[in-house]
């Protein structure tokens, strides 16, 4: 039983509000993603709530790598690890992990937390710039995107909020993606692969 549905009118259209929304492919060639278009830079910070529901290899939560170059930014890991990844020097930072818990990560050029705890100090951050896009559910110059559910995410850049990003579903294709309420802009898969969600239940509209 779902209960009633949350919807809300955006862009002229009806788009029922999730929970999450859910990779759930069986291997990363079935893997949908979301290309945000925004191209990030040193200043960036995110904000991520995130759960792995299950272990199928490793996953990328989020990227915007340069193919060819040492720049690096990118959030990945599997069901025992979280990485984060930032600057010209590549530096990672670890966090343990475990499956079907909820983890709220902020992560910044310097810095990385998960539920308030430090993973790292990158001391030895110099500076990040790409052209590339961020992107969600795919690494920029690999094939690691295996299953993980997104509960909302956050970007500032130059301490702006540049993107706020809810899961939903577009009530007349039944498409899964996430709503941005900054831009006004709801972003699907950017291939032919679809993510699915868990609908909100309760009162609202």
């Amino acid at each position: 039983m779902i209960g009633i549905k949350c919807k809300i009118a955006f862009l002229g259209n009806e788009y029922i509000l999730c929970e999450y929304i859910l990779n759930d492919a069986k291997s990363y060639y079935a893997a949908p993603y979301i290309n945000t278009g925004l191209v990030m830079n040193s200043t960036f910070k995110i904000e991520c709530q995130y759960s792995i529901p299950k272990n199928n290899g490793i996953f990328v939560l989020y990227s915007a790598n340069e193919a060819g170059r040492c720049d690096q930014l990118r959030a990945f890991g599997n069901m025992n690890t979280m990485y984060f990844a930032s600057g010209a020097n590549r530096s990672e930072y670890s966090f343990s992990t475990s499956l079907d818990t909820k983890y709220t990560s902020i992560h910044d050029l310097d810095t990385a937390t998960i539920n308030g705890i430090s993973v790292g100090t990158n001391s030895n951050a110099d500076g990040f710039s790409s052209t590339a896009p961020l992107l969600i559910n795919r690494d920029s110059f690999s094939t690691y995107y295996n299953p993980i559910a997104i509960y909302y995410m956050k970007v500032w850049l130059n301490n702006a909020l540049v993107l706020d990003l809810i899961p939903a579903m577009y009530a007349k294709t039944k498409e899964y993606g996430l709503l941005d309420k900054v831009e006004n802009k709801f972003y699907g898969s950017a291939n032919s692969k679809k993510f699915t969600g868990k609908i909100l239940s309760g009162g609202g509209s």
